[in-house]
């Protein structure tokens, strides 16, 4: 294993949509010193370190749900993936439309307007189900949150048998038997190997499907080569308590319910409630608020095994100067005399984190979703958004052998190109803003037929060279005190296009 102590502050304060394009070049290697992959160096205590080896476990997923379906060996973990089509409600202005979609969670039809001809059946099963391996890097284990980062999926191998053992769950009483096919439900993925059931009365195909058919995807993530970066610490309690994973059956408040995904804080646990007695179908919820139906197999503590949590600021951004870069002072980083706090959020929970744009920008609008139900208030609503889709944070985990260099330059274009999305996003955001506002003058204005054309054609005009003007002023705000050149550039061409 190749163990590299690292400082990171200069990347670490690059990081966020305000100072995108991060350096990745600042995050330098202050030893080079190779290391034999167990016992780890316990000097290494609080400090960043990169690794990379061979990922390996003794574990044997099994998805008892789903005919008993289990991984090859040496897998790092197992998951199924539940789509129902179903209809879904739209509103737009005075109409309300209904459409065919394939959903991945139950949409609740009893709240539609026009219930009739629009129901939609319960669902059958978990949404997601998720088994975790414990994966040993050396002396190292691999966090959830890491485990969360390895996106390297590859589709299961489902036989005859298992076909039939799934036929026959009580719970698949009313489908047909599996058919094999294929299935892409993201536009950032394509097609990927799936199993369709049609219901036995009523039901469709794969091409074209009915209500209540159900298409399924069984993947498992092999362990591998591995590269990891992130704070070196011990494996204790803190990392094999309750692992909480989509899938997971439990009672919330005395009612039947599953978790139905896993988000940063605060409320990190979405539970979908089983019964109709909760008002609202879906909750976000903290970890005690969750009693688990089964015994969680926590993962055994070794004390020669060591484990990974983020490189993180200490305190809130709302305490910390805004113009104040990372150091060892603000950070979960030891200090010359080893010393170090907590993070923000050093709890050790399974985050499925997919880096795409797309992706962050979905956790990026969960947060702001999550924090509507709190606050109105603007400002922490942005905040939100902000923490969901860049994160403050150094925590990774890549399939295949890198080094320190190619690692970083893989996760500095990562960065560069979701800062990018997320300006995009709020320019769009801006725009649309501005001409919401403008609205009531261009209803008016489309009374006047050709000459209210030209108009509001200009009011568009000018709400985009607004926006232009805002987003650039915002970059160059946050800029300051990084790139005090590009800065002063930012701010004279809105201004010139202002003027």
């Amino acid at each position: 294993i190749d163990l590299r102590s690292c400082i990171i502050f200069p990347f670490m304060a690059e990081r966020g949509p305000c100072c995108a394009d991060g350096s990745a070049d600042d995050f330098s290697a202050s030893e080079n010193e190779d290391v034999p992959a167990a016992p780890a160096d316990a000097q290494n205590l609080r400090h960043p370190v990169f690794i990379n080896g061979e990922g390996r476990t003794d574990n044997t997923l099994v998805l008892e749900e789903w005919g008993n379906l289990t991984a090859p060996p040496n897998s790092a973990k197992l998951r199924a993936m539940s789509f129902m089509f179903q209809w879904e409600e739209e509103k737009d202005d005075n109409n309300t439309k209904y459409n065919q979609c394939w959903k991945h969670h139950r949409v609740e039809s009893e709240r539609f307007q026009y219930k009739e001809g629009h129901v939609n059946p319960d669902f059958p099963v978990s949404p997601t189900t998720v088994e975790l391996s414990k994966v040993n890097v050396g002396s190292f284990v691999l966090s959830k949150r890491m485990l969360g980062k390895l996106q390297n999926y590859e589709a299961c191998s489902i036989s005859d048998d298992i076909m039939g053992r799934i036929e026959s769950e009580p719970r698949m009483q009313n489908y047909q038997r599996g058919v094999k096919t294929m299935f892409s439900y993201s536009m950032r993925r394509g097609s990927r190997d799936a199993v369709f059931f049609a219901q036995r009365v009523g039901g469709g195909t794969d091409a074209t499907p009915a209500i209540g058919d159900m298409m399924v995807l069984f993947e498992y993530a092999p362990c591998g080569p591995i590269s990891l970066l992130g704070v070196q610490v011990p494996y204790d309690e803190h990392h094999t308590s309750k692992i909480l994973v989509p899938g997971t059956r439990c009672e919330v408040n005395g009612l039947p319910a599953e978790i139905s995904e896993v988000t940063p804080p605060p409320q990190p646990f979405q539970v979908h409630y089983m019964g109709t007695a909760a008002y609202e179908a879906n909750e976000w919820v903290e970890a005690d608020a969750i009693h688990p139906l089964r015994d969680v197999r926590p993962w055994p503590a070794d004390p020669d095994h060591w484990t990974f949590v983020p490189v993180q600021f200490t305190e809130s951004k709302l305490v910390r100067p805004t113009l104040t870069r990372a150091h060892t002072g603000n950070t979960n980083v030891a200090d010359s005399k080893n010393e170090s706090l907590l993070g923000e959020n050093e709890v050790d929970n399974y985050i499925e984190e997919e880096r795409s744009v797309l992706a962050h920008l979905e956790h990026g609008v969960t947060q702001f979703g999550k924090t509507v139900s709190r606050t109105l208030n603007p400002v922490s609503l942005a905040r939100a958004f902000l923490e969901g889709s860049s994160p403050d944070e150094i925590c990774l985990a890549f399939p295949g052998t890198y080094t320190f260099h190619q690692a970083m330059a893989k996760e500095k274009n990562n960065e560069q190109n979701v800062n990018a999305g997320v300006r995009l996003f709020g320019f769009i955001l801006m725009y649309l803003s501005f001409n919401l506002m403008l609205r009531p003058l261009t209803w008016l204005l489309s009374f006047l037929w050709i000459f209210g054309t030209v108009l509001i054609w200009m009011l568009h005009t000018g709400t985009l060279m607004c926006a232009c003007v805002c987003s650039g002023c915002t970059m160059a705000t946050a800029w300051i005190a990084y790139r005090p050149i590009y800065a002063f550039g930012l701010f004279i061409v809105p201004l010139i296009i202002l003027y």
